[in-house]
């Protein structure tokens, strides 16, 4: 039997390497953005000497184990594709062959040859054991690690002597299934289940198997000490992946929903929403392996409330748990459960049951046919074998290429970039430069097949090359070329690119040549860029505007991610709609250039026909930098800049009053024609001298001509019983008068009314009054901001004044550890204004080492709500200054104009006007 059990096993192996290594090469396509990632992750350890372990930081963190083997491999074999395809299935035939070995040791005689054997067949002809032994997924290592953590521990459990060098290499390997994938954090707690239960089957050797329990458990807890350090000092990376998938506001299917559709997942219905890991709707089984999957949960169930051998009771139990172990796709209500990638936890042992309902049947048959003999019994098995082996293998075979060779699996699995990177070398010459607009920025498919630098455009950016170099532009199957962009491009539109299976080009290229471009407004220009044009067309209110802006690249960004922040406001400077667009790779862009950027906004519903203003920051997402605008002296003039405009027009069919997020909808008619929908919440607490911003919704009724409304009036009533009038007038301040309505029309009115800056601390109760109307808009707690009107102690007075709005009493400086430098204000008049600090350190060549540019009081006590005479406390702190001599510099301007207020200080003018200087500042370090 022994024989005849390694014999089989054998052709079982012989038959999964067929399956597993035809066509390798070619089939899937792709390799797929995970996969090719993968390769990156690889090759930075293979030939980069990067530490990534356990889990890698970058693609949403990845257990690094399937990283560090395939790294020896790329430097064995080589690097590429096709050697980690190579070495998926190479793990895969092992985790077949540790599953038909478990299988023996897990149970005795007859049944574990057979239960090992159709284990074998079951993995063999499995399509997503076919399907992931093929792909470049890390997943593939979670059953690998498995199977061998079982083999050994069950070997170690029936070992007669030195059982426990089998308990530690089980351990070992079930420690190292959390290096693997997510999905293996399940693993050590089934393990633990199982334990407990063969504790209470073998009471009587209860002190021996508490030992095993240990040597193993004790063994598994030390190899998990690393990842385990790394959970609690980055959680989230380490659960990042598992939150993203649990997020409640991304909700695919109830929990419910998802349980119900698990459960159909093993033989009923599967996976339809990744083509990548299945073909849509295929289950986990055929309906026939189902069909023993429950006889096998059955007969499991009954031997394992029988009395017979101990580790066989415990090893049906854990066969049992073994759907359980879909739980972390169960889970992923955000992730289109089921996920068959994430249920890879429940192999090997989920073979196991289909495997015990054969066995049953098997030993039905022999058990009623008593005058065949064993000899003829093993000629009826193999011929058995032979058969359904051979169909199985068949149909398989025919069900994976049929899936491999998909049309649509061929976009999915990124088949249109890898095919770019094929094309490019031919088509590329020292003066073109690629661009390339796709899905992900930075796609790692691309970057695995071409070496050559790419300029990534995403799916709203289009880069003109400099003047003297040709661009080629390729957009994939998933990147749309905006109809504005085409004309621009489809002159130059390439002919000769590759088809995909559907016979259509697999992707899109162009090319074009640069040219000198002109801007229209020279005065907009920061350190790095200068604005050419923009426009927009005419968006009705409650619809998305598309805002077109054109930059000329003047330098190379210092950023990896610089970004543009835009902003769309009223006259008022209230904002309507803000959008902060994603970047990346800024610091590959090229003087000459020119990017053209279509940015949204999603114009509000009720927003008053108009233009409004858009205006713009170019910020680094990193550190937070902004890139300064200056004027045409080239003197710094702010941090943002006005752009153009958006022209808003009414909408040709007036939405329903229930389709605006009102918070308090209240429907008070204040005349005939005017009618009040209602108000955003207020606040909860406010500061003397800032301001009360709201939102009002209002509803023109009635005949345009006719529609008026009383003054409106808006009172403080305070706890005391005082009334503070905060604003009075009509609708919009009047700009836009009520006769001007459209009968039907929904307006959103912002408002800011001005707090009284000596306004006492306390509850205030807030009421708009029209005529004989008087509406309850909420309640307000009033901070009173503790003021103080005496100046502080400090090193050195200076009593310089800015402009004759604020002075520098004083500071103190402390260079101890690090520099502290704390200087002490004094509001000279009412300020309108809120300035920002800038503290320079420079060194003795006059170049800024450091900076700080924060409003006072780390931007938590802006200038506009100080008053005449008030004293203020402030702090600026520089660590890690190298050794050596500095001069700090400190002064006040805004930051969105640029406006610098200047020292009125004789004597300090031959040094500057903008800045007073604090020189011999040394730090040496200890």
């Amino acid at each position: 039997m022994r024989r005849y059990f390694l014999l089989l096993a054998t052709i079982i192996l012989l038959i999964a390497a067929v399956l597993r290594l035809s066509q390798l090469n070619t089939h899937p396509p792709g390799p797929h953005f995970d996969e090719s990632a993968n390769i990156l992750i690889t090759r930075s350890i293979a030939f980069g000497g990067a530490d990534l372990f356990p889990i890698t930081n970058s693609y949403q963190g990845r257990e690094t184990l399937y990283h560090y083997y395939n790294a020896v491999l790329f430097r064995l074999i080589g690097d590429g594709e096709f050697t980690m395809r190579l070495s998926s299935v190479y793990v895969a035939m092992l985790t077949i062959a540790a599953s038909m070995a478990l299988g023996r040791a897990m149970f005795r005689g007859q049944r574990g040859i057979i239960i090992g054997l159709v284990v074998g067949v079951l993995m063999t002809t499995s399509f997503h054991q076919v399907l992931m032994a093929r792909q470049m997924y890390r997943a593939i290592t979670l059953p690998f690690m498995q199977s061998f953590a079982l083999l050994f521990l069950w070997r170690g459990l029936n070992a007669k002597q030195q059982g426990w060098r089998w308990l530690v290499l089980g351990g070992f390997f079930a420690g190292g299934a959390l290096y693997t994938y997510m999905a293996s954090r399940l693993f050590p707690v089934w393990l633990l289940l199982a334990g407990i239960a063969l504790l209470y089957f073998d009471r009587a050797h209860f002190r021996k198997r508490l030992v095993q329990g240990f040597i193993f458990f004790g063994v598994l807890a030390i190899t998990s000490i690393p990842i385990v350090a790394y959970a609690l000092n980055n959680p989230d990376i380490f659960f990042g992946r598992l939150n993203e998938v649990t997020n409640e506001s991304d909700v695919v299917v109830t929990l419910e929903q998802s349980i119900r559709r698990h459960a159909e997942m093993f033989f009923i219905r599967g996976e339809d929403g990744n083509l990548r890991y299945n073909i849509p709707g295929r289950p986990y089984f055929n309906p026939v392996e189902g069909v023993f999957l429950i006889l096998g949960m059955g007969y499991a169930l009954r031997l394992l409330v029988r009395r017979g051998k101990a580790s066989e009771r415990a090893g049906y139990f854990l066969i049992l748990l073994s759907p359980l172990m879909v739980i972390p796709s169960v889970i992923s209500l955000g992730g289109f459960p089921p996920n068959h990638m994430r249920s890879l936890g429940m192999v090997p042992l989920i073979f196991f049951l289909p495997a015990l309902g054969i066995e049953f049947i098997w030993n039905f048959v022999r058990q009623r046919v008593t005058e065949i003999k064993l000899y003829q019994w093993r000629y009826a098995l193999g011929i058995v074998f032979v058969a359904v082996f051979g169909a199985s293998s068949l149909i398989v075979a025919g069900q994976y290429f049929r899936w491999a060779n998909r049309a649509d699996l061929f976009y999915q699995t990124d088949g249109d970039l890898a095919a770019v990177a094929e094309w490019l070398p031919a088509h590329v010459d020292d003066d073109t430069i690629v661009y390339v607009a796709s899905y992900h920025r930075e796609h790692p498919t691309l970057i695995t097949g071409w070496s050559g630098q790419v300029t990534w455009m995403g799916f709203d950016s289009l880069f003109l090359p400099p003047p003297d170099k040709h661009g080629l532009y390729i957009f994939t199957n998933n990147a749309e070329t905006p109809s504005a962009w085409t004309a621009l491009l489809e002159e130059g539109r390439v002919t000769d690119v590759p088809l995909a299976p559907d016979g259509l080009p697999a992707f899109q290229a162009y090319t074009r040549m640069g040219e000198t471009t002109v801007s229209n407004n020279d005065a907009i220009q920061s350190t790095l860029m200068t604005f050419v044009d923009s426009q927009s067309p005419p968006t009705p209110a409650g619809e998305r505007a598309l805002f077109e802006m054109r930059w000329r690249i003047d330098q190379t960004p210092p950023y990896y991610r610089l970004r543009p922040v835009l902003e769309l406001t009223d006259q008022s400077g209230n904002l309507i709609a803000r959008n902060d667009l994603f970047l990346l790779g800024t610091d590959q862009w090229r003087a000459g250039e020119v990017m053209i950027q279509n940015v949204p906004f999603t114009i509000p519903i009720g927003t008053p026909a108009g233009n409004y203003s858009v205006r713009v920051s170019w910020a680094d997402r990193d550190s937070e930098t902004f890139v300064p605008f200056i004027d045409e002296t080239g003197a710094y003039a702010g941090i943002s800049a006005e752009i153009g405009s958006i022209s808003v027009i009414r909408p040709q069919t007036i939405p329903s009053p229930d389709t605006l997020q009102i918070d308090n909808r209240q429907d008070i008619d204040l005349s005939d024609g005017v009618r009040l929908l209602g108000w955003n919440n207020l606040p909860m607490s406010a500061r003397p001298g800032g301001d009360l911003r709201l939102s009002f919704f209002w509803q023109a009724l009635g005949v345009d001509e006719s529609r008026s409304v009383d003054d409106l009036e808006v009172r403080f009533l305070s706890e005391n019983g005082d009334i503070i009038t905060l604003w009075m007038g009509q609708p919009f301040d009047g700009d836009f008068p009520v006769e001007a309505w459209t009968n039907g029309e929904l307006l959103r009115e912002y408002v800011a009314w001005s707090i009284p800056p000596d306004l006492a601390s306390g509850r205030n109760e807030i009421v708009l009054i029209s005529g004989d109307v008087e509406i309850a808009l909420g309640e307000i707690a009033v901070d009173g901001i503790p003021r103080v009107f005496a100046p502080s102690e400090v090193d050195t007075v200076v009593n310089q004044s800015f402009d004759g709005l604020i002075a520098l009493y004083g500071y103190s400086l402390n260079n101890d550890n690090g520099l502290l430098f704390e200087p002490v204000w004094v509001a000279q008049s009412e300020i309108d204004e809120d300035f920002t600090v800038f503290v320079h350190i420079v060194d003795e060549n006059g170049i800024i080492v450091t900076q700080r540019d924060l409003m006072p009081r780390q931007n938590s006590y802006p200038t506009s709500l100080w008053t005449t005479g008030e004293y203020i406390a402030d702090s600026f702190y520089f660590a890690d200054l190298p050794d050596g001599s500095y001069t700090l510099r400190v002064g006040l301007y805004i930051q969105s104009s640029g406006f610098v207020l200047n020292v009125n200080n004789e004597i300090m003018k031959d040094i500057s006007t903008e800045f007073i200087e604090i020189s011999e500042i040394t730090i040496t370090n200890d």
